[in-house]
């Protein structure tokens, strides 16, 4: 019995001991996402109204503003984003109404298009 159990660290050690990891680099964090924005969403807005454009990104029980996107312009948002979850955009335009998207989820390295309409009540998914 101690033999085999001697044989078995034998095998295990020499597993280990079997080289680098191909692309692995030594010192790297194998649990570390490869690249920052995997853990963030990234919220592509192109704004077709002639008025400036609040936005908030909501998810449950938090309310956190991403900024203002400019009438007839276009911006790129990014969200810290670490695990799947739950997203909805408020968007206020900042000369009258305004709405929240439906939800959908979101995951961590997401890029979602936002397109608000010229005329805004034609928005869509805003509710």
């Amino acid at each position: 019995m101690k033999r085999l159990a001697a044989a078995a660290l034998a095998l295990a050690l020499v597993g280990c001991a079997s080289g680098p990891i191909p692309g692995v680099q030594r010192g790297d964090d194998l649990f570390r996402p490869e690249r920052p924005e995997a853990n963030q969403v990234k919220v592509i807005v192109d704004n077709r109204n002639f008025s400036d454009a609040r936005l908030f990104a909501v998810t449950v029980g938090k309310r956190v503003g991403l900024g203002v996107v400019g009438g007839k312009d276009s911006a790129t948002f990014t969200i810290p984003w670490a695990y799947p979850d739950q997203l909805r955009i408020e968007i206020d335009l900042l000369s009258g109404p305004s709405c929240t998207t439906r939800s959908i989820e979101a995951d961590p390295g997401d890029t979602l298009d936002l397109q608000i309409e010229s005329a805004f009540n034609r928005t869509r998914d805003c509710g």
